[in-house]
């Protein structure tokens, strides 16, 4: 939303979002520094990544997300790990840059490109949906300068969340995402 081409979506998502939101982002991965000595719970981290994660990410998988598969993390430092979570545009990895499409009719799509052809391309949708655009419907792309991840969990992850997700992380067995268990 943040990115919509309608500037009046965009002023009003931007307006919506950045309210409680720390405009310092490496403070808020110092801040939650503190989770690299805390214990955590792997099955209520497993919900958190559900509640929180699933709509973007897998936990084992290559291409089927919009995110990178998080068991890519395992051997990751905390500090790695927050830095991706609380400051998420520090870096982008380039197969995960996202592209905002304008379609001839109007409307809108926003994703990452997993596959591409002559005629048309497979677009990675928010929620882990894959759609095929032919390139004749597409009026104009441009790649997005911040990633998908968004900022300001902070807002609504605790200390306690974060070691429970990174315990989960770190113990977890198979794919875990939407649709599965």
């Amino acid at each position: 939303m943040l990115t919509q081409a309608d500037e009046v979506i965009a002023k009003r998502a931007e307006a919506l979002f950045a309210h409680g939101l720390a405009k310092d982002r490496m403070e808020v991965v110092k801040r939650y520094g503190e989770v690299a000595g805390m214990s955590g719970n792997a099955l209520h981290g497993g919900e958190v990544f559900k509640t929180n994660c699933s709509v973007c990410h897998v936990f084992v998988g290559l291409g089927q997300s919009v995110g990178p598969a998080l068991n890519d993390f395992r051997s990751k430092p905390v500090e790695d790990l927050l830095l991706a979570i609380f400051n998420p545009n520090a870096a982008i990895e380039s197969s995960y840059t996202g592209y905002l499409l304008t379609l001839k009719d109007g409307s809108s799509l926003a994703g990452v490109i997993k596959e591409e052809s002559p005629g048309s391309f497979t677009l990675m949708l928010p929620g882990n949906v894959s759609q095929v655009v032919l390139r004749s419907d597409v009026a104009e792309i441009k790649a997005l300068e911040t990633s998908f991840m968004p900022e300001g969990l902070e807002a609504t992850l605790t200390l306690q969340d974060m070691a429970d997700l990174f315990s989960y992380i770190s113990e977890a067995e198979g794919a875990v995402g939407p649709g599965r268990d």
